[in-house]
């Protein structure tokens, strides 16, 4: 924590996403959050890892957007974030690499929901979505058309 409170001085960010918090309710939120920025958490409920935080900037109003949050992809968190008279919708993925056909089908859903939601505002989705195929740098896929991957690659 001391290392990211010191890179998000330095850079000066007003949005963070943070996946594979590993946090748990035995970690309390004062040890995570960071001064000068809203925390929205939300820690993986079943099994040992995951986990999300996402800290927007005390300079922007945030909210949560409770809709999106309760969705049946679990590992995601959303906010609303208010700019000059614009709205923002934040979204933070966390897709396992041993993610199933139907939870894939569920972060793909989600995304369309997010999108459809927005109406006039503008969406950015951060994560960790484990498509080893894909290479977002080059926008690159190598998968077929019918391959999960794939179908991901498309909606974005």
């Amino acid at each position: 924590m001391p290392e990211l409170r010191d890179i998000i001085v330095d850079k000066k960010c007003e949005v963070i996403g943070i996946t594979q918090t590993w946090a748990t309710l035995a970690i309390n939120d004062a040890k995570l959050c960071i001064e000068g920025y809203t925390m929205f958490r939300k820690d993986r409920s079943i099994f040992k890892g995951g986990g999300l935080i996402l800290y927007v900037s005390h300079n922007v109003s945030a909210s949560i957007h409770d809709k999106l949050m309760n969705n049946n992809f679990e590992e995601s968190s959303w906010c609303n974030v208010e700019l000059q008279q614009k709205r923002l919708r934040i979204g933070l993925c966390y897709r396992s690499p041993s993610s199933d056909a139907e939870n894939d089908r569920q972060l793909q859903d989600l995304m369309e929901e997010a999108a459809n939601r927005a109406g006039m505002h503008h969406v950015i989705i951060l994560g960790d979505f484990n498509f080893p195929q894909t290479d977002y740098e080059n926008e690159n896929l190598a998968a077929r058309d019918d391959d999960t991957a794939s179908l991901f690659f498309h909606k974005t």
